[in-house]
């Protein structure tokens, strides 16, 4: 099996994350997409705004109609910071296979302060997602070469959307149906996410 790990605060899911899990599957022949939501990431002090249950619950609804989509819970269920490699480790005692690592350019320009890199990378592969203008050959600018030749490009297209933006939108009142599915917005409206509660 080859599979891709596409992790991620998933604060909210939005139709950028379906994107970028499609252009990997195409680039990279994957017989799978694994979406996982983190507990934490280690590298940003931002609270998660969404309770665990919820954002797993709106990433069961963003892939429900895609047959080579996953979610795991995995991150989840072992609390505190989530930690590719510990993940990684899991994964392949759990379902041994060929694993790439889906990231961004942002993603991909801070590997290095990642638990372990080195370690990482004995158990998967990259799949860098960039969109034009950016290139993968600037995004690997100041990487070592055992950084680089764990590498496949995931050119990406379409839709560019951002949690953050969308987070955003909602709170100032605004319309989020152009970056999330009707079956996510139902259910943030349902559950009042990302409201601010001090009107």
């Amino acid at each position: 099996m080859r599979i891709g790990v596409l992790g991620g605060s998933f604060d909210p899911p939005h139709l950028g994350h379906l994107a970028l899990a499609h252009a990997a599957t195409r680039a990279l022949e994957l017989d799978e997409v694994l979406f996982i939501p983190a507990m934490r990431n280690p590298l940003k002090h931002q609270q998660m705004l969404a309770a665990p249950k919820h954002r797993l619950e709106m990433v069961r609804r963003l892939i429900q109609d895609e047959p080579k989509f996953a979610v795991s819970d995995i991150e989840l269920n072992r609390g505190g910071p989530s930690f590719t490699l510990e993940t990684l480790q899991e994964l392949h005692l759990l379902r041994p296979g060929d694993y790439w690592i889906l990231m961004g350019a942002d993603a991909l320009a801070n590997f290095l302060e990642w638990k372990l890199p080195e370690k990482i990378l004995r158990l998967a592969r990259i799949g860098a997602c960039f969109r034009p203008p950016t290139t993968l050959d600037h995004a690997v600018l100041g990487l070592p070469d055992w950084v680089k030749e764990k590498i496949d490009r995931v050119p990406l297209d379409g839709l560019e959307a951002s949690s953050t933006q969308i987070r955003n939108q909602i709170e100032r009142g605004f319309g989020i149906a152009k970056t999330v599915p009707p079956d996510i917005a139902a259910y943030i409206l349902e559950h009042d996410l990302y409201r601010s509660t001090t009107d």
